[in-house]
């Protein structure tokens, strides 16, 4: 119980700080600066999941070292990932300087690169401790690289601007964040005297199973699908509008805890041998909390959504109550969608799970430009409900043929 606290509390703080801090960021940064701002937030999102396999790797090598001595070896890993996603970093943000009216916000892109590969260094950092049974300090790490990213803004002077923040303030802050890490990591994992068998690990650490290769290109899909949007958003809408529209998605998005949390239980469920025939009950049996959970969530945002929301997010975004219901409903479909998804993850049809994304990610991507295009921000509110249609619909019809086999 006091693990699942420390890793929910992790998860769950971030976001809330995030959106406790938008209105006064929005007002410490400038409306403009504020959207380029929400969609940086994003690229540090988009940086921590596409880690190449580096998490699963990562805390595959700690657990399997008995967490004990192998802190050399962790260091040098979260280095070469940090050195690494610098450059493809580097690589995609001056191929894309010229045609992104995001990237124009920031004059410097390789401080920007710098930025986004530190704190996809940090949040490996977490993985550590928490691989090393040290979860209360992985809460601690990810807490001070929220406040870092979120708070720091607000407390530098007036006019600091986000120019300054990210090619000096930020790099300065989260290179401290890492040493302090690499302090605690070797406190916790120990610079010598490993115990257990490390060498049966490392052959996981650097190399990639299909297993993974296929779970790393489904998380590239869930990414396209997630993020494309805001990208796609940010050439139709001015960058005043995305950062409210960025803000909304943020607070919607902390519904699929839930849908998180179970999706959890129900590949430790299904991975157990004694549960092999009943796969169907427990699928339906957390299906159903999930619907009664995550439907509670959803209504009371929508009922209290007038507390919740901000004035300055309804008058810029210009919600109504037909948009904002589709992404409500949007959201609710993907929670249903991410548990069937997780089942044929259990089933070890990582390959499967893949191509379903391959199939839909692509015709959502469609829908959402054309929606975009027409409507903006309207046509993106849209866009969420489709997204949850076609998951579900792709996802239940694989997941249901599976089921069958088992009976």
């Amino acid at each position: 119980m006091r693990r699942a606290l420390w890793v929910g509390g992790s998860l769950v703080i971030p976001g809330l700080l995030f959106l406790l801090c938008a209105p006064r960021l929005k007002e410490a940064l400038g409306a403009e600066a504020f959207g380029a701002f929400t969609l940086m937030y994003t690229a540090f999102q988009v940086a921590s999941m596409l880690d190449f396999g580096a998490t699963k790797s990562l805390t595959y090598y700690v657990a399997g070292g008995a967490g004990r001595g192998l802190f050399w070896h962790v260091a040098g890993y979260v280095g070469a990932v940090v050195a690494i996603g610098f450059a493809v970093l580097w690589l995609v943000f001056h191929l894309l300087g010229g045609s992104s009216t995001w990237l124009d916000a920031f004059p410097e892109p390789t401080a920007l690169a710098a930025t986004t590969a530190l704190y996809a260094g940090c949040q490996l950092c977490k993985s550590a401790y928490d691989a090393a049974g040290r979860f209360e300090l992985g809460f601690v790490s990810r807490i001070l690289l929220a406040g870092i990213v979120v708070a720091l803004p607000i407390v530098l002077p007036a006019g600091f601007g986000l120019n300054r923040l990210v090619e000096v303030v930020y790099p300065a802050a989260l290179l401290g964040l890492l040493l302090l890490n690499g302090l605690g990591l070797a406190a916790a994992l120990g610079t010598s005297g490993a115990a257990g068998n490390p060498a049966s690990a490392s052959p996981a650490l650097g190399s990639m199973s299909r297993y993974q290769l296929f779970a790393f290109l489904a998380a590239v899909m869930i990414v396209a699908s997630n993020y494309g949007e805001r990208l796609l958003l940010s050439s139709y809408v001015p960058l005043t509008a995305l950062g409210s529209y960025i803000v909304t998605s943020e607070l919607l998005l902390k519904i699929l805890l839930p849908s998180t949390i179970l999706s959890t239980i129900l590949l430790i469920d299904l991975r157990n041998p004694a549960h092999t025939s009943h796969n169907a009950t427990i699928l339906r049996r957390i299906l159903a909390h999930c619907a009664i959970t995550t439907g509670g969530l959803c209504l009371a945002i929508y009922v209290f959504s007038d507390v919740i929301l901000y004035d300055w997010l309804k008058t810029e975004v210009r919600w109504g109550d037909t948009y904002f219901m589709a992404m409500i409903g949007g959201v609710f479909l993907n929670a249903i969608a991410a548990l069937l998804s997780t089942y044929l993850e259990a089933r070890g049809r990582q390959g499967l799970r893949f191509g379903i994304f391959a199939m839909y990610v692509p015709v959502h991507l469609g829908a959402v430009a054309w929606l975009v295009s027409s409507w903006g921000v309207e046509g993106a509110a849209t866009g969420w409900l489709v997204k949850g249609t076609l998951e579900v619909l792709f996802f239940g019809a694989a997941t249901r043929r599976l089921v069958q086999t088992v009976k």
